[in-house]
């Protein structure tokens, strides 16, 4: 088993924040950031492995580090990787004052938080290239008022364009990350969420650009107020640091 003794790396709201990732059938790039992401004094690490029974499991990851901050929330009957509903349901268990949405394959400077330090009503992103545009640093309110991540964009794509413009909509400024403190992990082609599709459904990058389009028009059409319902969640508790969610009803 690893076990992380005392990270080294803080600053700004570091103690106070908590990482937020979706993952789907991708462990071998999970298990390189989760080390770096380990270094830092974050008060929690919250994984939502949005699967079906066909997945890796994430929790033969965790379950061989030693480190009390990483929880993991499994989904059961999920045959489709939704990322709206995933980011939602691992908002709904952070307790931290400060929230960072990362991607699996996001690495942090040791710098990071000091480098990024968030101000009154502003909040922080990746810059649309170099695919961390939907890494997110805020304050777990800021999301709070906007109803978090859009569920009617259910496909890949759009939905965090979507919850940025409507948090700069809210009253707050979006920033950018400072250069050079996140980084785009360069991974095996094959553990792309694209080239998964691809493996299944033969031209991907068409239907990514139609997923994209699909994502556009639904959260135009319907939009995503402090009103509108989002999916509501049983969790189980299958041992220390690890549940199991299941969809209930849809549901505010």
């Amino acid at each position: 088993m690893t076990t992380n003794h005392v990270t080294k790396y803080g600053g700004g709201q570091c103690d106070q924040t908590t990482i937020v990732c979706r993952i789907r059938n991708r462990n071998e790039i999970f298990a390189d950031s989760i080390q770096n992401w380990l270094r830092f004094s974050v008060s929690e690490i919250i994984i939502v492995d949005f699967r079906d029974d066909g997945c890796q499991s994430v929790w033969n990851v965790v379950k061989e580090i030693d480190d009390q901050r990483i929880k993991v929330i499994e989904t059961k009957y999920e045959y489709m990787f939704l990322p709206t509903i995933a980011w939602n349901l691992g908002l709904s268990q952070a307790t931290s004052e400060y929230i960072f949405m990362l991607d699996v394959d996001n690495i942090l400077h040791d710098h990071f938080f000091e480098m990024n330090v968030l101000g009154g009503t502003e909040f922080i992103c990746g810059k649309p290239v170099h695919h961390i545009w939907g890494s997110c640093l805020c304050r777990k309110a800021s999301i709070d008022v906007v109803n978090g991540f859009n569920e009617n964009c259910l496909y890949m794509g759009h939905g965090d364009t979507d919850l940025f413009n409507r948090m700069v909509a809210a009253g707050y400024s979006m920033q950018t990350f400072a250069a050079h403190t996140l980084y785009h992990k360069e991974h095996v082609k094959d553990l792309t969420i694209c080239n998964q599709i691809r493996q299944k459904s033969g031209d991907a990058t068409k239907l990514w650009f139609q997923m994209m389009h699909l994502n556009r028009t639904l959260s135009s059409e319907l939009v995503w107020t402090t009103d509108s319902p989002r999916t509501r969640w049983n969790l189980e508790q299958l041992e220390p640091r690890r549940w199991l969610a299941i969809r209930d009803v849809v549901s505010r």
